[in-house]
């Protein structure tokens, strides 16, 4: 598997990952094409990413199949860790002392 990694994109993931990201896009009801594109390119960059962590958690399954399941839900995944981290993490926020 150390033969795929290409500057810390591994491409068995991102290719696993981009196709749940059709799969997903297929199945949203009224998808604009720029939806479409963004589900695609999110589930493939999400399940480069976090494919490795959840392998860590889940390493009874096989690898494309947890980077194929990322990638369907590679946009829902990003959009509560944004959500997370954008609730939580304020660096540039004034204290209550400043």
């Amino acid at each position: 598997m150390l033969d795929a990694i290409f500057f810390d994109i591994n491409i068995h993931y991102l290719i696993a990952g981009f196709a749940g990201g059709i799969v997903h896009a297929i199945l949203v009801r009224k998808a604009g094409p720029w939806e479409i594109i963004g589900y695609i390119v999110v589930g493939g960059l999400a399940a480069n990413f976090f494919t490795p962590q959840v392998l860590r958690l889940l390493n009874q399954f096989p690898e494309g199949l947890i980077a194929f399941m990322v990638g369907m839900g590679g946009f829902r995944i990003c959009r509560q860790a944004d959500k997370f981290f954008a609730g939580t993490w304020k660096p540039f926020e004034r204290t209550k002392n400043e």
